[in-house]
């Protein structure tokens, strides 16, 4: 009935995604598929212990009437971490479905220890027995991640984090009050650039603007003026904000050729159709901004 009314729902959700967005998802986190032991063991380590535990559940359960509510969580079970596994995203509601298991298999086993040991002895037993049931798969997972660290993991961590509203002073003040002006920068950018100021963007991820959002990574990605400039012009372009060091700009950066704009703009090696606005009067600020020169 559901797929007869939602033909489309069983497809996913980007069914009807431009294709030329899904490169980007995979700068997304939680898009990512569960690509490594390590990672799979936070996210999905439980499910060693939830797995067997509710087949022995659904077997003990068959003939009476809790039946139904162990085939049902055995379902959900069996759905959300499919889908876990394929996209991060999901995880939440693994979070949420695994103490549910959890907590019944705790239940099973404090009750278990209980009988068979008193005192002290009981207390020396049950409390790693909880632990190991509560953390130990993903303690696992997290601690692999921690020996498998790459010197790149470690700078990506440390990425900054870059706040557009230090900029509203400058870009909502007297310089720019003439009129609007038409920017290009990173799509983490864009939507606040649109809405906290009276400027327009090429592109942002708040809108159907494919068209836009590959514009701008074209420019930003170029790196000859003769392809770069049909671009700018075509867009009226105004203005490029960057933040070097963010980590929303690793889908620009990767790519390795160090001539694009944006590897250029970020060692001041500029073209003679750009020049950079100073921003000395923004305190802890991490942007840089440019202006188009125009007749270039």
């Amino acid at each position: 009935v559901y797929w007869l009314i939602f033909p489309k729902f069983f497809s996913g959700p980007t069914v009807d995604m431009d294709p030329r967005l899904k490169i980007l998802l995979e700068y997304v986190v939680e898009y990512r598929v569960v690509d490594s032991v390590p990672r799979f063991l936070v996210l999905l380590g439980t499910l060693l212990l939830v797995l067997p535990w509710t087949v022995y559940r659904l077997r003990e359960k068959l003939s009476s009437d809790e039946r139904w509510v162990w085939i049902f969580l055995a379902l959900l079970l069996i759905i959300y971490t499919s889908m876990t596994a394929v996209w991060v995203r999901w995880s939440l509601y693994v979070g949420i479905l695994f103490p549910i298991f959890l907590a019944d298999l705790m239940v099973h086993l404090d009750g278990k220890i209980t009988h068979r040991f008193s005192g002290l002895k009981q207390t020396a037993v049950i409390v790693p027995v909880m632990a190991l049931v509560a953390v130990g798969p993903s303690s696992l997972g997290v601690l692999g991640i921690y020996l498998d660290k790459k010197p790149e993991d470690a700078k990506e961590a440390k990425s900054k984090e870059c706040s557009i509203q230090k900029l509203l002073p400058v870009l909502n003040g007297k310089e720019f009050a003439d009129r609007s002006r038409v920017v290009v920068a990173p799509i983490n950018f864009g939507g606040e650039i649109l809405y906290r100021t009276r400027h327009s963007v090429v592109g942002i991820v708040q809108h159907r603007t494919v068209d836009g959002i590959f514009d701008g990574l074209e420019i930003l990605r170029g790196a000859e003026d003769k392809t770069l400039l049909p671009k700018v012009h075509r867009r009226k372009l105004d203005m490029i904000l960057i933040c070097p060091g963010s980590g929303g700009d690793s889908y620009i950066v990767d790519k390795q050729d160090e001539d694009i704009l944006y590897k250029r703009l970020v060692r001041g090696a500029l073209p003679n159709w750009i020049r950079e606005i100073s921003l000395s009067k923004v305190t802890d600020n991490d942007f840089r901004l440019f202006e188009v020169v125009k007749d270039n």
